[in-house]
């Protein structure tokens, strides 16, 4: 049996500051050195500490509409209350992960819990968008919290989707994808699978350490790191505690036309896409504070 290929690094970047909503972070894709990653489409990182005393209903991010793509959102710290437009109303507490296929479109909004709100402290945050074929971009929407407990782990890998760590992932995607977070201690070495053909990126998360990726290459906190198409493995170590994300995904190789929150395949979709959320078809959200935890929104037949 011969032995893994080791990837070459392609890129690497550093993520730029961005505001969304209320929260501020760092954007590292797309941007000037690196826009799709097909099927990748996104990667927004938040980490701040908040001081207490918000009000939660006017923090973290409104509602707003998607269409044709799926946007996840993992909770490194704190807590992330979900609110859409088919009537899902769920926190995802510190390790879970949002899993959002947006389909033919819905309104959703990603708030602070009120509790997190007035006590304050670390909040951090993965927002990741993975494009969807054009067979599912007019699918029903469907929505999935998943909490640190239901994520399989595999010594320092929590596998968010995929099978390559010889577990299946927390969530079954569109087309194939291997997503995992990753915790290394210093000295720690890992072959990541990252399968011929597709594409594979990583990125660092807050921290002091720094991956080594081979032949003189490195990347430290906040950086994003693109691989060539030149190996079967990613094979990072890590000097000092290192955690990050990983994915590698099956490339979907479909024409790709974006604007705003809406991602589909040519721009006549995009402009029937603005419509139907103008126009309701996308179900409509509002927010009702008088329950605990939100009463959950009812979508117009």
């Amino acid at each position: 049996m011969l032995a893994p290929m080791n990837r070459s690094v392609r890129t690497i970047v550093a993520a730029e500051p961005m505001e969304v909503g209320t929260s501020s972070g760092w954007r590292a894709m797309p941007g000037s050195a690196i826009d799709v990653v097909d099927p990748v489409l996104l990667v927004d990182y938040f980490h701040r500490t908040t001081p207490g005393g918000e009000d939660h209903r006017h923090a973290g991010v409104g509602p707003h509409p998607h269409r044709g793509f799926s946007p996840i959102g993992i909770v490194l710290a704190g807590e992330a209350h979900h609110r859409d437009s088919r009537g899902n109303d769920h926190v995802v507490s510190e390790g879970g992960v949002q899993w959002i296929d947006a389909g033919m479109g819905l309104w959703h909004s990603e708030r602070p819990t009120k509790a997190f709100a007035e006590r304050g402290g670390l909040h951090e945050h993965l927002q990741v968008w993975i494009n969807s074929p054009a067979a599912r971009k007019h699918d029903v929407p469907r929505y999935r919290p998943v909490q640190r407990e239901e994520i399989p782990t595999v010594g320092p890998v929590r596998v968010l989707a995929g099978t390559r760590f010889g577990v299946a992932g927390a969530y079954e995607t569109f087309t194939p994808i291997e997503m995992a977070l990753v915790d290394l201690e210093d000295g720690g070495t890992i072959d990541l699978p990252a399968p011929k053909g597709h594409g594979t990126i990583l990125f660092v998360r807050e921290g002091a350490g720094r991956l080594d990726l081979g032949d003189g290459a490195s990347a430290k906190s906040r950086d994003l790191v693109h691989f060539g198409d030149d190996g079967d493995v990613a094979r990072v170590t890590a000097r000092g505690p290192v955690r990050f994300l990983f994915v590698s995904g099956k490339p979907i190789g479909e024409p790709i036309a974006w604007q705003g929150p809406f991602v589909m395949n040519t721009t006549t979709e995009i402009l029937e896409a603005m419509r139907d959320a103008q126009k309701g078809k996308m179900g409509v959200l509002i927010e009702d504070y008088s329950h605990p935890r939100g009463k959950p929104a009812v979508e117009p037949d």
